[in-house]
Parts: C-alpha cells; structure tokens; sequence
C-alpha cells in the first residue's frame, strides 16, 4: 500500500499510516492472527464485510487462523483497501496512543535489574 510504514507494533509485524496502525500479524503457538484495526475503529467497515468475516474465529479486530486457506482474502484486500479513508478522532488516537504507552509501562515495570534478581537456586541432591 503506498504510504505505509512497515515496523513492529506491539511485538508483531505491522503497517501503519500517517502513523495510525492499521494492520499487523502476530504468530502464536497453534495459531496466526491477523488483526485489522480498522474493523475496530470503523464499526461500519466491519458492518460491510460481516458475511465474509461471520464464518471465521474473530476478536474485535482479529482474524485466528492456521491456514492461509481459511482466510477471505478478497474481503481482506477490500478491507485493507480502504485503509487510506479511514479518519479516527483525536480521542481515539489518543486512547490508542494511551493503551501503547500503558503496555510499554508495564514492559518496563516487570523488568527486574540484575542486582535485585533472586540468587539461582541449586537442584542438587
């Protein structure tokens, strides 16, 4: 898509817009996900599509899958495709930038410096 940027987002691959993500992949251990962003922010988008999407294990904005296969891939395209149109509201940028920021908080709370670790414990008999 022209325009785009590729990064990680989230730890997943992604695509972002202007800086507004609107597609990323995440690989889990018995399944793929595909999350289309834009069928959270823009309930109608999704509306449009739902025939396609009724048939597949979704969250608010995932696709699970295994396969390839079992993906529609000509409503994932249309979807995509409209991807330039979608505008969000400040408030939902800054709920999403909120939620980003929130993540990266509590990444870096649970880390936890070498020196105050817990010394390794011995399995010996």
């Amino acid at each position: 898509m022209p325009g785009a940027t590729e990064g990680i987002l989230w730890k997943m691959l992604g695509f972002t817009l202007d800086g507004r993500p609107f597609v990323a992949i995440a690989s889990h251990k018995s399944y793929l996900s595909l999350y289309l962003m834009d069928i959270y922010y823009d309930a109608s988008l999704r509306q449009k599509h739902d025939k396609a999407l009724s048939k597949l294990k979704m969250g608010k904005s995932c696709i699970n899958f295994q396969s390839v296969d079992e993906l529609p891939l000509d409503t994932i395209a249309a979807i995509l495709a409209e991807a330039p149109t979608i505008s969000l509201n400040a408030a939902t940028m800054g709920r999403m930038k909120a939620q980003t920021e929130a993540v990266r908080a509590s990444k870096t709370a649970k880390r936890v410096p070498a020196g105050k670790r817990a010394p390794a414990r011995s399995h010996s008999k």
